[in-house]
């Protein structure tokens, strides 16, 4: 039985289609993305769903008594409160038994009867079976997970990222049959978005989801609705699969468009030609030719930056860091740093939020100056710096104007060139949008244009943090295809796993410590390395250095106890090798039955790792 069921929406907003006829289901233990450009209904469909908007046409069905939780975007804050009092004016019942109880003892209290103790006995015994001690520690620990540790702190100093993943863990605390996340690894960084995956697989919560990270709907997707041109089409499957499909179709839409080309040429010709008395056939032959037109009418325009730049020429030494050290908060960022860029690396800053990452960034673009040691800057670097926060000198220009005061052109190979105009098409904007002004744009839009605003300087070094934030999949790619092609040096912070795979070629991973640990490869390399470091460090106790605690006597390891942790160590190591199986499973196609016992299986197994590590631990303490 479907969970959800939309029937025949559509939806049109200054009179574009945002979609038309569309229909889907969804079951129990369905994760569905929702993939479209910016601006293409996303967002729109999820309002609709969530019965915060009306559609035009069709309807939307729950199931009955389905609880449901939503995260959007835009976080509604109330005013005055802390992270506690947040958190402690859910509508869990849970909560909710928690604040009865307090009432009633309070009431009990003041005013002692045999109906006040009645109702405390009551609430008390309600509080009890539905374990509602609960509550503040599974808050505690979904938070903790999500970087949020100081519940004394007051709402309004905290930054939106923090506030959007405050509002995440109150979303997961609902404990709902169906979720709704709009955007909802935004601002999390490499850990939390790895816990998100696996609390929600191994939850098998229902999941609607608006994402532009691909790496989580290949990791957790079991099926995709991708809304084309105001069209829908269904695929089954993650994200890899997704791509298959899609070019299966594309090609297959290619050689329908072929052919309606040849009939299109034939039905010109017939219309040129044909007399102007026309019969009822000539007219049922004339409206066909328009339709068939209609049907060759370009669909809806992808980002292309699919071409090579030539920039300044770039002389070997781009930047070099000479024993540099910096500390910022009392956080230690880099401690006797060494090292040197190269004019065509493509280096990845990967790290925890806090760790350093948007600090270094300031150190190589010397917006901040180091504690200790000395960068040395290249003579012929230009750096093209696309910062988080997109701040235009003039939000009142328009988006041409905007651009046009970057740069009027953009040199390409071969003595080819692009202008401003040309630009903003090839990266969807369209001619009647050119005068626009900036501050009328979207989120997405501004950031897009902010993108291009850099590029049209013609750097030969890109600094970019977080350069995939508020850009949707096709902006995305083609953000890739141009680094793909781009002659000069990157450099780039990122948490988006697919594009640190799909561009990186090093990393420098910042601990937190303020050692950088420097490896060749891409964010697969890096988790490995990752992977290892957090096994080693969870099997070691690490002793501080220059201190002799005193020596406790040494205890037997019994039989039973040393038998015991080796079976551990053999279930362990056979439960891992079984994980990474399945992993490699996950990256292929499977079947809509297959992904999902997989996907169920993979967070059984990581599961089961973690609960005879901890069992491992406590045998060698003891």
């Amino acid at each position: 039985m479907n969970v959800l069921s939309v029937n025949k929406l559509s939806k049109q907003i200054g009179g574009k289609t945002l979609f038309s006829n569309l229909s889907f289901g969804m079951h129990q233990g369905d994760r569905l993305a929702l993939l479209a450009a910016n601006g293409s209904g996303k967002t729109t469909l999820l309002h609709i769903i969530n019965n915060t908007l009306l559609p035009d046409l069709g309807e939307v069905t729950f199931r009955q008594q389905l609880k449901k939780a939503v995260l959007l975007q835009h976080i509604h804050v109330p005013e005055g409160a802390t992270i506690k009092t947040w958190v402690q004016a859910s509508t869990h019942p849970r909560n909710l038994a928690r604040i009865a109880l307090e009432q009633a003892q309070g009431n009990n209290n003041a005013n002692p009867h045999a109906a006040a103790e009645k109702q405390y006995q009551s609430a008390l015994e309600n509080y009890q079976n539905c374990e509602a001690w609960r509550f503040e520690s599974d808050a505690q620990n979904i938070l903790s997970q999500l970087g949020i540790v100081n519940y004394d702190q007051p709402l309004h100093t905290l930054s939106g990222g923090q506030l959007k993943r405050i509002a995440l863990g109150m979303v997961l605390l609902e404990e709902p049959d169906f979720l709704i996340l709009d955007e909802p690894t935004n601002h999390l960084d490499i850990p939390m978005m790895e816990w998100l995956e696996h609390y929600l697989v191994a939850n098998n919560l229902t999941v609607l989801l608006v994402t532009h990270d691909r790496y989580l709907i290949d990791r957790i997707c079991t099926r995709i609705i991708e809304i084309d041109n105001g069209l829908s089409y269904a695929y089954a499957g993650n994200y890899s699969y997704y791509l298959q499909q899609r070019a299966d179709r594309l090609e297959a839409d290619a050689a329908s468009t072929a052919r309606a080309q040849n009939r299109y040429r034939t039905e010109l010709e017939w219309v040129r030609k044909m007399p102007k008395a026309r019969g009822t056939k000539s007219k049922a032959r004339l409206e066909a030719f328009q339709e068939l037109k209609q049907q060759l009418q370009p669909k809806t325009q992808t980002a292309s930056l699919a071409f090579t730049t030539r920039p300044d020429r770039l002389g070997h030494k781009v930047a070099e860091f000479h024993h540099v050290g910096k500390a910022y908060n009392s956080v230690c960022i880099l401690k006797d740093f060494n090292h040197a860029f190269g004019s065509a690396d493509r280096v990845a800053l990967l790290g925890t939020n806090g760790a350093g990452k948007s600090t270094f960034i300031k150190l190589l673009l010397n917006l901040e100056p180091p504690d200790s040691g000395k960068i040395i800057i290249g003579d012929t670097v230009r750096f093209g710096y696309f910062s988080q926060h997109c701040t235009f000198e003039d939000p009142t220009r328009t988006v041409l104007d905007t651009l046009r005061h970057y740069g009027e052109v953009l040199t390409l190979e071969h003595g080819h060139t692009r202008t401003a105009a040309q630009l903003l098409m090839a990266f969807n904007f369209l001619p009647v949008q050119h005068n626009t002004p900036v501050n009328k744009l979207s989120g997405g839009e501004q950031r897009r244009l902010h993108l291009l605003t850099v590029l049209i300087q013609n750097p030969n070094v890109l600094i970019l943090d977080e350069p995939t934030n508020d850009l949707d999949i096709s902006t995305i790619q083609a953000l890739e295809d141009f680094l793909d092609h781009f002659p000069g040096c990157v450099i780039f912070a990122s948490h988006d796993r697919f594009f640190i795979n799909r561009v990186a070629q090093q990393v420098l991973a910042f601990d937190g410590t303020g050692t950088l640990k420097h490896l060749h490869g891409t964010y697969d390399t890096y988790e490995a390395w990752r992977s290892s470091t957090i096994r080693l460090t969870a099997h070691t106790e690490v002793k501080p250095e220059n201190i002799q605690p005193p020596q406790p006597p040494v205890k037997k390891i019994s039989y039973k106890t040393q038998l015991e942790l080796s079976q551990l160590e053999t279930q362990i190591t056979a439960l891992e090798i079984e994980k990474t199986q399945c992993e490699e499973q996950l990256q292929g196609p499977l079947a809509h039955e297959q992904l999902t016992a997989c996907t169920n299986r993979y967070a059984q197994l990581v599961q089961q790792i973690e609960e005879k590590t901890q069992r491992w631990l406590q045998l060698q303490e003891h």
